[in-house]
């Protein structure tokens, strides 16, 4: 309250509630204890730090975060009866929260993330008014509640604390959410249909669980949602995503088991900014409409199964500034249109099929990029001398080019941090004519049928390139 500011006589109730918060929390080393001191002859209501009440003197809203509380929440708190707000995050709270705080009918914003809170939630959760309820990053236990009677609640979050247990049925009654982060925890099961009910919902985070199974059909009426992130999806990722979450900007379904093409339809999610499909066991081709989705900024599809060559229609993505590949069966060559990328600053295409050299127009990749990861390929080639400039400032952040095999000489500016060796096995004109895979005495040649490139290596042991040695061919057919 306002200083000079009269304030009807405390609640007895109330003074009882804070003067237990103030002795539980070891209230002499907080940070600011202003007003707190004077202890039951004081007045909350006339300026102590933190405290906010209404007209008629009653304690309305607790606001010590990051004020050094250290100790367990007294079940005297809940003689505040008319608490409306609670904010205690950043602070060093430890022991279980008095179930009855939940109860308190005016309770709309419970926020204590960021201690060392434990124990269970009620199996119900009865709190009418409650809005906001954010417990993350504590060391909470035990399952989620069964039962929600929470008709205003919009935003959960538990992310990072020990539960365990299915994701319960009845969250879909807190039918007014629009934030609802699960992620960090030791939950199992499936992904419940029931959540298709949360319609509100704008945020929807189950990753760094147990959970996993197929996108219930259900979830198509999320129609609201603009941040998806969601680990352990299985099967094929249905059409409806494209189709139906319009307001989609980032979309995060990794490290599960979904199969079979990338939908087309994701092309139509205008508003996207972030795509990633990493760690499954997608196949096909990299979608060819890839350059309608304008708002891209990063698309992340490594470790999977696609085949086919990199579309040219990443060029068309002036916000696109992350482009990650790495780890799949991409064929063909780096495509020149990648150099007309305006914001790009990390490219990997690492642990490809991919062979040709390094396009000059990737000259124009100079000042932005940070991260160049071509590893793993069969990349070969002179490297153009207008990429000097490009590989000098490439040289301070990280450059990945190692298990290609170069033509001799590599460049001076090229940096050794690359892991850039040549190969004399490829730097004469005649290894382009192999047909097959070879071997020379001479220099240990071989040439695999993925590229029209020849890389060291021996019979037993090809240096790293797939050029199994049963496939080599010795004495005069060695063209290499």
């Amino acid at each position: 309250t306002e200083t000079g500011k009269r304030s009807p006589k405390p609640n007895v109730n109330d003074l009882e509630a804070l003067v237990a918060l103030y002795k539980s929390t070891n209230g002499p080393e907080w940070t600011n204890r202003s007003g707190w001191t004077d202890g039951m002859a004081g007045n909350p209501c006339q300026n102590w730090f933190g405290v906010d009440c209404d007209e008629t003197g009653r304690v309305i809203g607790l606001s010590l975060t990051t004020n050094n509380l250290f100790g367990p929440l007294p079940a005297d708190l809940v003689k505040a009866t008319h608490l409306e707000s609670l904010y205690l995050f950043q602070n060093g709270l430890n022991g279980s929260v008095p179930e009855e705080l939940f109860d308190l009918e005016n309770l709309t914003q419970f926020v204590v993330d960021f201690n060392h809170l434990e124990g269970k939630l009620p199996r119900t959760l009865n709190a009418p008014r409650l809005e906001v309820l954010l417990i993350y990053n504590n060391y909470f236990n035990g399952t989620l509640p069964d039962v929600w009677k929470t008709p205003r609640l919009q935003s959960l979050n538990v992310d990072s604390n020990r539960f365990v247990g299915i994701i319960p049925d009845g969250l879909e009654n807190a039918d007014a959410l629009q934030y609802l982060v699960l992620s960090h925890n030791n939950l199992s099961g499936a992904f419940p249909p029931g959540l298709g009910r949360l319609t509100q919902l704008k945020q929807l985070w189950i990753f760094n669980t147990n959970v996993r199974g197929e996108l219930p059909s259900s979830w198509s009426a999320l129609t609201s949602l603009a941040d998806v992130q969601v680990e352990g999806v299985v099967g094929v990722l249905p059409e409806w995503i494209g189709q139906l979450w319009v307001d989609v900007q980032v979309l995060v379904l990794v490290r599960g088991n979904a199969t079979d093409s990338i939908p087309l339809s994701l092309c139509m999610l205008k508003k996207l900014v972030k795509l990633w499909l990493f760690s499954h066991q997608l196949t096909g081709e990299v979608p060819y409409c890839v350059n309608q989705m304008t708002s891209l900024q990063w698309i992340d599809l490594s470790d999977n199964r696609l085949t086919g060559e990199i579309p040219s229609g990443f060029s068309q993505l002036d916000n696109l500034t992350h482009l990650a590949l790495g780890n799949n069966q991409l064929t063909g060559s780096l495509p020149d249109s990648l150099g007309y990328m305006k914001s790009i600053e990390s490219l990997d295409v690492c642990q490809n099929m991919l062979t040709g050299g390094i396009p000059s127009t990737f000259s124009s990749f100079y000042p932005r990029m940070y991260i160049f990861s071509i590893c793993y390929n069969t990349l070969s080639g002179p490297i153009p001398s207008v990429l000097e400039q490009f590989f000098e400032r490439i040289n301070d952040f990280s450059c990945l080019m190692y298990d290609n095999p170069w033509s001799c000489p590599i460049p001076s500016y090229v940096p050794k941090s690359c892991g850039s060796v040549c190969s004399h096995c490829n730097t004469g004109p005649s290894h382009t004519d192999c047909q097959s895979c070879v071997s020379n005495s001479n220099y240990y040649c071989g040439f695999c049928t993925n590229g029209p490139n020849c890389m060291e290596g021996n019979a037993t042991s090809p240096s790293g390139y797939d050029c199994p040695s049963g496939q080599w061919v010795y004495g005069s057919n060695s063209a290499c």
